[in-house]
């Protein structure tokens, strides 16, 4: 089914970087000395990432399942974990709308030096859409998943399922995702403690 290998391939890195940001004086040093805006900054990764994929999909080279979800597509199909299946006439693209609108509004907010709880509570809401957007991709790309099937109709199918399970695109997914992963977690390194 696939969850071997993303286990193998996805959770060790992960813990890894995780463990270098909570539990070493590094990661201490590196969430103090962060700007909340340098952190919601980091957080927009997505946007710059996403715009040419938007060029793609307008070329029918890359799956209509990644438009943004303001975008009408041909009607595509997804089935999840080999028994339901889905059918969208909507891109599922989350993240670098919110990190292209909701980013920059953060932007502006968190240029005063204490962090206010609307700012912290729109960062929550960017990482979390930019993440589970990224488990999503991850789960697209990882060979062998059958967790999350996507199908197409139309002439674009197999330039479109070819690009999005190519090497380059598995590896900047890969990446970017745990880059967002360890953002998000100097941001919680960086929040005074609760109790």
């Amino acid at each position: 089914m696939g969850i071997p290998a993303f286990a193998i391939l996805y959770v060790p890195p992960f813990l890894c970087f995780q463990y270098v940001v909570f539990k070493t004086d590094f990661g201490a040093t590196l969430a103090a000395s962060l700007p909340w805006w340098e952190l919601i900054l980091a957080s927009m990764y997505r946007v710059p990432m996403e715009l040419p994929l938007q060029y793609l999909i307008a070329a029918g080279d890359m799956t209509q399942a990644f438009a943004w979800v303001t975008e009408t597509v041909e009607p595509y199909r997804i089935t999840l974990f080999g028994v339901k299946t889905l059918t969208f006439t909507r891109g599922l693209s989350i993240d670098g709308l919110v990190a292209l609108v909701l980013g920059n509004a953060l932007l502006l907010m968190s240029t005063h030096k204490t962090l206010t709880p609307d700012v912290l509570l729109g960062y929550f809401v960017l990482i979390q859409c930019t993440l589970v957007q990224q488990f999503k991709i991850l789960l697209v790309t990882t060979p062998g998943s059958k967790l999350y099937m996507l199908e197409e109709d139309g002439p674009t199918t197999p330039s479109a399922w070819r690009f999005s399970r190519t090497l380059p695109s598995a590896i900047q997914i890969y990446f970017s995702s745990q880059l967002g992963w360890v953002v998000f977690g100097l941001a919680m390194r960086k929040l005074p403690p609760l109790f």
